[in-house]
């Protein structure tokens, strides 16, 4: 199916200046089975806007229903692993950190939130993503919170932004089992 005959393509086409984009996250919960063609278009190599765009609504939708996200979790995380484009990773972790921990290439997920957090260079909204993650990760493995606590403590010698700060505050609360 060529995009101009994709109706996922078409819908972001036609209200990528609308305010309010994110409500459209609405068509694809009265209508699930349209979420296979925004997944594909959020990990597509196309041109702006359409991996940015769908890529966004799907964190909305993985925030209002993750169940309807949840069978599409291993290709969106495979493409979360090796995305270059920063928006898109924003928004795939958006939508990623909205389910479940699974087994599917949790140890290379890990890794990578790690390596993220503890780069100066990471955008806020990756990083505080990134920190809700490793939130499950801690529930789950508890043997890994000092070694996040200690990336934070180091990580904190940089500049950081308040909301930054206000997720470490968060992640310093953290009740593990």
């Amino acid at each position: 199916m060529s995009e101009s005959s994709n109706p996922v393509y078409e819908l972001i086409a036609k209200n990528k200046r609308m305010l309010g984009f994110p409500n459209l996250a609405n068509v694809f919960l009265d209508d699930p089975k349209q979420i296979k063609e925004l997944v594909d278009l959020a990990i597509s190599n196309l041109e702006h806007p359409f991996p940015e765009y769908s890529s966004w609504l799907l964190t909305h939708i993985s925030k209002k229903a993750p169940l309807l996200v949840q069978p599409y979790y291993k290709k969106i995380l495979n493409a979360l692993l090796i995305v270059n484009n920063e928006t898109v990773k924003r928004n795939l972790l958006g939508a990623v950190k909205y389910q479940p921990l699974q087994s599917f290439k949790e140890g290379e997920l890990l890794d990578l939130l790690l390596k993220w957090i503890a780069d100066p260079q990471c955008k806020p909204a990756v990083f505080m993503y990134g920190l809700e993650k490793l939130f499950q990760f801690c529930k789950q493995y508890p043997e890994i919170y000092r070694e996040i606590d200690e990336i934070i403590r180091l990580r904190v010698e940089h500049e950081i932004t308040p909301a930054m700060k206000a997720s470490i505050k968060k992640f310093k609360k953290l009740k593990l089992k």
